[in-house]
């Protein structure tokens, strides 16, 4: 009888360890404070409201299905994923992020090979530390909203093409937030919330327009002031700036280095200018050229140059023609004397006894970083007016100033008028033609004086304009206007004044 009583005690004992288990196993089907997950047929689902909970590598409460799970989805409004959730996980190949995503935690999703391409919605926000490290045959990141934030390793060695919406301009702060979370190569497409494919874009009719050129004898300034991560920025504006004025979209760019005798760390820092304004610029680097030339260049010198090719499709090409008499006239800042007239800047500095290194009345740096400030990229700007009104004529204002660079553009019987009064003067242009004695039409003829990307459009088109570069927080000013004349500029005010 004892032992009957000792083995039905055994048995209560053994269905009540059950029924824990169970109870257990219930509420491990939580995730976070309003979050419960489920897992059926290769997929898991993950429904609810708000964060999920962070977790110890390995820790899931769905582990047990680690090689099953071919499928997550977020139901409801799931908004961060937790550390280590998925990390491993190779067998997973789809992610549906829902609609109120905000954050990916750290290793989340790190090591699953299997994913090659994940959309995030407009509410996304942070990638967290290594969220996305080494995930190897990752290729695409489709983005809906405000560019987000990298934080360290986040797509460690992955060769990504992030696509985004043109609607939704990056921070410029995006470029020091990759150089420390990202290792490998990236590239950056306007899908303007769609995949990327030129067949989509452009109609049956599509022309490649290049443009080349180089940074000519501001890099002597570089050189003597021993700065060389701006020169690569130059390169790639005066050639993308070029392009875009025709209407194209900058599709990629390829640079050519020279030197004496190569010096890795040189030749970094002016890559790693080419690259970031590549990012910036929307296009790709596809390569370039380093030449080493042994006797031709002198100890510490170098030259740099580049190619870029866009796009567009010939109904949208800009040529000027469509000009007409009362066209207005928008112009974009430029950020400073940009890459031509240096060697009438390097003149005014040794006539003078100017010192590149001291800092004179108006400036708050020294007067050869001022100089460096490097040449304005407009794509960013540009690209969604080109989109969203219809520009009649570009001009970008490099070598030729405004006397030279708008005429190509205007038709026969027009001339463009603008008043200098009507946007910013930048400190470096007087001080220039102070220093120098140089009249106010030269200096109109030679440098950009403030302006580096004029647009031509009709009243109505420049009132578009207007409201989507003050969407994404580009100032623009309405300088002048075109009226009756023979295909010639005239300027007043501004450096006249001087």
């Amino acid at each position: 009888m004892k032992k009957y009583i000792f083995r039905m005690l055994i048995c209560l004992l053994a269905i009540s360890a059950l029924f824990a288990v169970n109870a257990a196993a219930e509420e491990t089907n939580a995730c976070g404070d309003a979050l419960t997950w489920a897992y059926a047929d290769g997929t898991l689902t993950i429904s609810g409201n708000g964060p999920m909970y962070d977790y110890e590598e390995g820790a899931a409460p769905w582990a047990a299905y680690k090689d099953q799970i071919t499928k997550v989805v977020f139901s409801g409004n799931v908004t961060t994923v937790g550390s280590y959730a998925f990390k491993d996980y190779d067998a997973i190949t789809d992610v549906d992020f829902g609609s109120a995503m905000h954050t990916l935690g750290a290793n989340s999703f790190a090591q699953c090979d299997g994913l090659t391409s994940i959309s995030l919605p407009a509410t996304f926000r942070i990638f967290g530390e290594q969220s996305l490290y080494s995930c190897k045959n990752l290729k695409a990141i489709h983005c809906y909203g405000p560019f987000p934030s990298f934080k360290l390793n986040c797509l460690w060695d992955s060769y990504v093409t992030i696509y985004y919406p043109a609607s939704s301009p990056w921070s410029v702060d995006l470029i020091a937030q990759l150089e420390e979370a990202f290792h490998g190569r990236i590239e950056f497409l306007d899908s303007d919330g769609n995949d990327f494919r030129l067949k989509e874009e452009l109609s049956d009719d599509p022309i490649l327009v290049s443009g080349t050129d180089g940074v000519g004898t501001k890099l002597r300034l570089a050189i003597e002031m021993g700065i060389h991560d701006t020169i690569g920025q130059d390169c790639v504006a005066m050639s993308v700036n070029d392009v875009l004025v025709q209407g194209a979209r900058p599709l990629f760019f390829l640079d050519y280095i020279a030197t004496g005798k190569l010096e890795p760390e040189l030749m970094a820092e002016i890559v790693k200018g080419v690259a970031n304004a590549c990012i910036e610029s929307g296009c790709a680097l596809l390569g370039g050229e380093t030449a080493e030339m042994a006797g031709f260049y002198a100890k510490g010198d170098y030259d740099v140059a580049g190619f870029a090719v866009g796009i567009v499709d010939r109904k949208d090409i800009i040529t000027g023609e469509d000009i007409r008499e009362g066209d207005v006239i928008l112009g974009l800042p430029s950020t400073g004397v940009h890459s031509n007239g240096y060697s009438l800047v390097r003149r005014i500095i040794e006539d003078n006894g100017l010192s590149l290194k001291e800092t004179y009345e108006g400036f708050d740096k020294p007067l050869g970083e001022v100089l460096l400030t490097p040449t304005r990229l407009y794509p960013r700007p540009v690209l969604p007016v080109l989109k969203g009104a219809k520009v009649n004529g570009m001009v970008h204002i490099t070598g030729g100033g405004f006397y030279d660079n708008i005429p190509r553009v205007l038709p026969k019987g027009t001339r463009a008028v603008l008043d200098a009064d009507k946007w910013p003067m930048l400190p470096i242009f007087p001080f220039l033609q102070r220093e120098g004695g140089v009249e106010a039409h030269e200096m109109y003829r030679t440098y950009n004086c403030g302006l580096g990307m004029l647009l031509i459009m009709s009243r109505e088109e420049a009132e578009k304009a207007k409201k989507i570069l003050a969407a994404i927080e580009e100032p623009v000013y309405e300088v002048g206007e075109i009226t009756k004349g023979e295909q010639d500029v005239i300027v007043t005010g501004g450096l006249f004044h001087e």
